[in-house]
Parts: C-alpha cells; sequence; structure tokens
C-alpha cells in the first residue's frame, strides 16, 4: 500500500473546503466514510513503518554490539527510514485531529523508535483553538 505523504498535508485544507460548501447530509456521510477508510490505510501503514524501523534500530544494535560502528550505508538506511517514519507520523496525526479522532497509538515495547525531531505533537495541537472551529461532519 503506497499513500503519498503530500495527500496527508492536503486532507486538513480538504476538510476546510467542505465546511464552506452546502452538502447534504448523504454526501457527508459518503465523505467522512472515505476519509476514515483513508486513515484507517495510513494508520496500518504507519504500524508497518514503525515495525520496520524498530527492526532495522534491532539489527543495527546487534552490529554495534559485535563491531562497535555502523557502516556508513547502515546509518544512511536507518536516517532515512527515520525521516519518512517521523514525516508519516505527524502526517497521520495531523489527520486524526482534522478527523477529530485519536491518532494511532504505537506500542511502546522497550525497544520502540521514539521520535526525536524536537517536535512535540501534543502540544502542537493543544496550540490550536480548534474547539472555535464547526465539525465538519455535524
Amino acid at each position: 500500500l503506497q499513500i503519498p505523504s503530500s495527500s496527508i498535508n492536503f486532507l486538513p485544507c480538504l476538510l476546510q473546503f467542505f465546511r464552506g460548501l452546502n452538502v447534504t447530509a448523504d454526501q457527508k456521510k459518503f465523505f467522512k466514510k472515505a476519509l476514515h477508510s483513508y486513515y484507517d490505510a495510513v494508520a496500518e501503514l504507519l504500524q508497518s513503518e514503525h515495525n520496520s524501523l524498530r527492526m532495522l534500530e534491532l539489527e543495527n544494535a546487534k552490529i554495534l554490539s559485535a563491531k562497535g560502528e555502523l557502516s556508513d550505508e547502515n546509518a544512511a538506511s536507518y536516517e532515512k527510514l527515520r525521516k519518512s517514519y517521523d514525516h508519516l507520523f505527524r502526517g497521520v496525526s495531523s489527520l486524526a485531529e482534522a478527523l477529530d479522532m485519536q491518532p494511532p497509538v504505537i506500542a511502546d515495547d522497550g525497544h520502540t523508535t521514539r521520535l526525536t525531531t524536537g517536535v512535540d505533537v501534543s502540544s502542537s495541537a493543544s496550540g490550536k483553538e480548534s474547539s472555535v472551529l464547526e465539525p465538519v461532519w455535524g
């Protein structure tokens, strides 16, 4: 399943667009179902990316333990996957916020990747006055 990350960033704009239109309840129901299905798909992709990142971290830990250092190729591969995961995580969290849903919960099993981008996703959501906006589906 390949979902362009740029489409995740586009969805809040799309939701704002629909707020200004005179759409029927059936149309709202259709779009709500479609967007929730999309959210489910990207949440599943996020979990898959998280698992891939976790597996790479475990492999890198084994290499570090055995050799004392990572090759440039391994380090670059990890960085690329890490940046992709971070970007997807932020996009999925933004989509969840736009749909008034809880962001997906990624289980912490002691080996789980932790975001170190310096961006606190929870504080960025609380900084917005979302209660002022009327719900799109209401």
